[in-house]
């Protein structure tokens, strides 16, 4: 029977949930906002499924790409619409192409982050762009196992844990599963998330930002002010309610600042290339160093094939590519997270009904000032520097 007695040894997958014979698990959010499965002892058989479905409980091992390249989408504006290359997009397309169905992290309509599957194209778009929350699978995995048993094409996309998870759900290999993953620096929690909208929401309410409708839009990596330089926009049905830089906004300051990540971000166990995926999408942060002729500031990929498939869905698509001749690692790929020393005051300030953003200008840099602009700009810089490069 599953019983988390370790946060670090749990990343909210839901393979355990979903593999359950007697349906006894559920999830349960903790005092952080995160979920955790808890298990009816009433129903339990004792089968042990849980335990053996568990990623944590599976073996894994470092893999080295079988090669890396830098690509973006020719189409200009699903680009712009996209955190970084917008080669996702294209992958997703070519699967919808061939009678699959693509599951992906979208927006709820409460705001919240969920995976979902779409088999049209129109539905490619919720999922397009970085969600800097971590997203709940839901029952995605059975719903991708119950497809793939029909022999239908499949591409699931998500963070290295939760396609660790979904390989350790599965249990064998599909050649009509295609999985991409990213180089994540951490996952959110959703309960934070909620209580920051729940402010602006209020800010609009008291007319602060004007207008008293529900909030109906996020973007956490709005291009406006270009791709280094990227915005979290917030609107409603009258327009954008909040638009602030990653050097401004209070969310994205504690996200990068590792405030209140999940705790098993912080001893990832997926690092490293681990989870299986056949494609890994990074942002190419540092291209105007190694392909200045590729860089005009809306954004580049760096895509890590991984395997055969990886190289086969890519291949053909509508992108502008050029293969890298060393490896390039930035560091999220190898190493977890750092613990921030200040996230228990973090989580205490949360208890005693502080806001976010009195809580993030308290332990992080204060809002306004360049030269604190410029100290987390070199936090941010630091955080995705290449670590590793090996000659190929």
């Amino acid at each position: 029977m599953i019983k988390i007695t370790d946060k670090t040894r749990c990343c909210a997958c839901r393979a355990c949930v979903q593999a359950c014979p007697a349906g006894c698990i559920s999830m349960a959010e903790d005092s952080e906002g995160f979920l955790y499965p808890v298990a009816d002892e009433s129903k339990c058989l004792e089968c042990g499924l849980c335990d053996r479905t568990c990623p944590y409980n599976s073996d894994r091992k470092e893999r080295k790409p079988l090669k890396i390249i830098s690509a973006i989408n020719n189409n200009r504006e699903t680009r712009t619409q996209s955190s970084s290359g917008g080669i996702f997009s294209l992958i997703a397309e070519k699967t919808i192409e061939k009678g699959g169905t693509v599951f992906g992290a979208i927006l709820d309509s409460d705001m919240s982050i969920a995976h979902a599957g779409t088999s049209d194209k129109n539905g490619i778009a919720a999922m397009k762009g970085s969600k800097y929350v971590q997203s709940d699978t839901k029952n995605t995995f059975s719903m991708a196992k119950e497809i793939l048993e029909k022999g239908e094409p499949v591409l699931y996309s998500g963070t290295p844990c939760q396609i660790a998870g979904l390989k350790s759900y599965l249990k064998k290999d599909y050649p009509n599963l295609t999985t991409c993953d990213i180089i994540c620096h951490g996952a959110p929690s959703p309960g934070i998330w909620r209580k920051y909208l729940s402010e602006i929401q209020s800010a609009v309410e008291n007319g602060l930002h004007g207008g008293e409708s529900k909030i109906s839009h996020v973007e956490f990596r709005n291009k406006d002010n270009g791709w280094r330089l990227y915005n979290l926009s917030i609107g409603n049905e009258h327009g954008c309610i909040l638009k602030e830089t990653v050097t401004e906004n209070a969310w994205l300051k504690g996200f990068l600042s590792d405030l209140y990540l999940r705790p098993s971000c912080h001893e990832c166990m997926f690092k490293g290339f681990s989870s299986g995926s056949d494609i890994t999408l990074s942002d190419f942060w540092s291209i105007k160093k190694y392909m200045p002729g590729m860089d005009d500031n809306m954004g580049t990929s760096l895509v890590y094939i991984n395997s055969k498939k990886g190289e086969e869905i890519l291949s053909g698509t509508d992108c502008t590519a050029s293969e890298i001749g060393f490896l390039i690692y930035p560091s999220p790929v190898f190493e977890p997270s750092p613990w921030n020393r200040k996230r228990d005051m973090f989580f205490k300030m949360m208890s005693e009904g502080k806001s976010i953003t009195e809580a993030v200008q308290k332990l992080t840099y204060a809002s306004d000032g360049q030269r604190h602009r410029k100290k987390l700009i070199r936090k941010i810089l630091r955080i995705f520097k290449t670590k590793r490069t090996y000659k190929a």
